[in-house]
């Protein structure tokens, strides 16, 4: 008995590994985590950039996206090839001669990495737009939310549809002939899975163009925008639904309405 009494406690110290906190279930994800969750656990990723808002790694590498498989494409089908279908379904008031002066001057390696390069000046300017057009429709429905958090939501709601589109253009590229690709299309990307497939786009472009933008990968990435809204600026789902609804439709406009005027697809 006095034995037991004559007994002391053994100290625990800090990092002896006997006792310690519990794992914070709370920690926030890496940025290499924020781009594979984005996919599985897209409220989770979201709701962490309401403290920590991520974007630089899921715009390059949309960007590196988007210039990999332009240049695959330009590859494998031929600058000259894709121009010269544009232009029989789109230029037909002008003479074979001047087609072909015309496909000679924008096959020149000048303009072909303009080609390359410009798709992603302008892609960085529509990311830098987004942001700020999520950031002011946040506002104007009474929520508050950082232009930074913003464009996390724009940028990483694009990200999934993205890597599916180019994976899809990647497949189609090479389980198919170029013969039994739609040249004039190509331009745009491989992957069409909205109802402009239904349309004859050279008879009714501007029917195409509208009809396109009825678009599978639109609407999972539009699905996203609203999960990120709601999740990061904490409004509800019909406020976010609207912001991203109303956006998608100015785009669709302005889509069709360039369409109308050049008298060309979009879609």
């Amino acid at each position: 008995m006095n034995e037991l009494k004559n007994e002391q406690p053994i100290p625990v110290y800090a990092g002896s590994g006997l006792v310690g906190p519990a794992a914070s279930d709370d920690k926030p994800p890496s940025a290499l985590d924020s781009l594979s969750g984005i996919i599985f656990e897209p409220v989770r990723i979201f709701k962490s950039f309401r403290q920590q808002p991520r974007f630089v790694m899921a715009a390059c590498l949309i960007a590196l996206n988007l210039s990999f498989t332009t240049a695959l494409i330009h590859q494998r089908l031929g600058v000259e090839n894709i121009m010269r279908a544009q232009l029989e379904r789109s230029a037909t008031n002008i003479t074979p001669e001047q087609k072909e002066r015309i496909i000679e001057m924008q096959a020149g390696p000048a303009m072909r990495a303009i080609g390359i390069i410009s798709p992603i000046v302008s892609l960085f300017i529509a990311f830098a737009a987004g942001g700020a057009l999520y950031l002011v429709g946040v506002l104007v429905v009474g929520g508050s939310v950082g232009y930074r958090q913003a464009l996390s939501v724009w940028i990483y709601s694009a990200l999934p549809p993205s890597i599916l589109t180019a994976f899809g253009n990647i497949v189609i590229l090479f389980l198919n002939s170029p013969n039994e690709i739609d040249l004039a299309r190509s331009a745009r990307g491989l992957v069409h899975a909205n109802l402009g497939i239904f349309v004859d786009a050279s008879a009714h472009p501007v029917l195409t163009t509208a009809v396109s933008t009825i678009d599978l990968f639109a609407i999972y990435g539009l699905v996203l925008a609203i999960i990120g809204l709601h999740k990061v600026a904490r409004i509800s789902p019909v406020k976010a639904s609207a912001i991203a609804g109303s956006i998608w439709l100015m785009g669709s406009i302005l889509r069709i309405g360039v369409s109308a005027v050049s008298n060309a697809s979009l879609g």
